[in-house]
């Protein structure tokens, strides 16, 4: 198969699946399974079941009268040939229990809806707490091949549910198609007939001879016989003999054949290119992201999660470090970003479901390298800012201690600029006091010579100094 025709069929499966998940709840505590081959008649049987309205028809193929859905929009139709009709399991909730109608057991709708069903089968049994298993077989089967048919059934069954303790507990048969003269204990003795003389029944037997010893375990659903003939009440059949058996908490393993488990092994390789692809569609991003930034710190526990994802040693805990880092992804691509993280998701539960199909060896997940890539990249960024880092610390270590030395030059020169101003003031101070010292000692040389000048005047006797005066009248008298 080519590429191209390969990617649409994992995207086929893809929605198919997307739908089955969006249609089934996410949990059940009681459910009832329909299990059978395609044709058998589950759809026919649940839809009586959920009182779905019913008519009798004339089957196109053969003539034979069959029951058909009155609305063939309520459910899936019900199908008139070998061609499964059942492409997502119906289901409908009664009385507190989930009713499912599952696809065949051994569906003829090609590779890829072997692979589908067995998903939907798988989802039906992993949603279910406690189930009970209705095992519909057509009338058919029972009488053709010597039983045959019944033994590959009931093989392909044990295949699904290797429990063979718990099928022998949980599981009631139903058979469709019947003539009207048929009856649980016919179908009882036919089967221990088997069991003792069919060597196909070697596996089987055992669960098969277990669940004919108790009658109430078998349900008939008689072909009718015309057309007016009125719609038979096997919803209350069903739930006598529902009451004979045990809820169980049941595990599978799904199967297909072998040109879907070789289709198989194609489509996983495609999902591991896919998720690869994913991986470095998010590192792409993340790179755009760290190409620019400056962040160490961001870019640190970037690489941290880089680191966890490189030792994840489970697929959980890479996913969950995957959301993680998505998150640095720039927000210009975030949808991008979530389209690709969303395409590893699905790819992986895909894969994860596929392997519990087939073995497959281990494959080299690229993913590995672009993170290994990345995480270098990331390295090589990280040490260039760290670089960067020192080398401005370096230029602004130089600028500090260029600056401390100015500023202790300017210091200095202020230091004596002061000190000359203060020998100047020193100068000028001792200017004045020498010149307050020699106005006073001028002084005191004066007031000396005075003090002397007044000593020696005191010294001298006082000296008479007769004057001439013209005589007055007054003289005369």
């Amino acid at each position: 198969m080519d590429s191209t025709r390969l990617s649409e069929e994992v995207d086929s499966i893809n929605n198919a699946i997307s739908m089955c998940d969006n249609a089934m709840p996410s949990r059940a505590q009681n459910t009832v399974i329909f299990v059978g081959l395609t044709g058998a008649g589950k759809t026919t049987v649940y839809s009586l079941i959920c009182e779905k309205g019913l008519k009798i028809i004339e089957n196109p193929d053969d003539g034979s009268l069959i029951y058909d859905l009155i609305n063939q929009n309520d459910l899936q139709r019900i199908g008139t040939s070998i061609k499964s009709c059942t492409s997502i399991p119906n289901c409908k909730e009664i009385g507190g229990t989930l009713y499912i109608d599952t696809p065949g057991l051994e569906g003829n709708d090609g590779c890829s809806q072997q692979i589908i069903n067995a998903f939907y089968i798988k989802k039906v049994f992993s949603i279910s707490s406690q189930a009970k298993i209705i095992l519909v077989i057509d009338y058919g089967i029972i009488a053709i091949s010597r039983g045959k048919n019944l033994a590959d059934l009931l093989n392909h069954l044990l295949e699904l549910i290797p429990d063979k303790l718990m099928l022998k507990s949980c599981m009631s048969i139903l058979i469709t198609r019947c003539p009207s003269t048929y009856t649980p204990a016919i179908f009882a003795n036919k089967a221990n007939e088997f069991c003792a003389n069919n060597n196909c029944f070697e596996n089987s037997k055992d669960v098969l001879s277990n669940i004919v010893s108790n009658l109430s375990r078998i349900i008939l659903f008689q072909a009718p016989n015309s057309i007016s003939e009125p719609i038979p009440n096997i919803k209350s059949r069903l739930l006598v003999s529902l009451n004979t058996i045990n809820w169980s908490s049941i595990k599978i393993n799904p199967t297909v054949g072998s040109s879907a488990q070789l289709q198989l092994r194609d489509i996983i390789r495609t999902l591991n290119t896919r998720m690869n692809n994913g991986f470095n569609e998010v590192s792409n991003s993340i790179k755009s992201k760290f190409a620019s930034s400056s962040n160490t710190g961001v870019l640190r526990s970037l690489l941290s999660h880089l680191s966890s994802m490189q030792s994840s040693k489970k697929t959980k805990e890479l996913l969950k470090n995957l959301e993680n880092l998505k998150n640095y992804a720039n927000s210009a691509s975030s949808n991008l970003i979530n389209a690709s993280y969303q395409k590893i998701i699905d790819a992986n539960k895909l894969i994860k479901f596929y392997k519990l199909i087939i073995k497959v060896d281990k494959p080299i997940n690229s993913w590995k390298l672009i993170i290994s890539g990345l995480s270098s990249d990331l390295q090589s960024r990280i040490s260039t800012l760290d670089e960067q880092e020192r080398a401005r610390k370096a230029r602004e270590e130089a600028e500090r201690r260029q600056k401390e030395l100015k500023r202790l030059e300017d210091e200095r020169k202020e230091a004596e600029r002061i000190r000359q101003q203060q020998e100047l003031e020193r100068q000028r101070l001792q200017r004045e006091q020498e010149e307050r010292q020699r106005q006073y000692n001028e002084q005191l040389r004066r007031e000396r010579e005075r003090q002397e000048e007044l000593r020696r005047q005191a010294a001298q006797p006082p000296r008479v100094v007769y004057r001439y005066r013209s005589p007055s009248p007054c003289d005369i008298f």
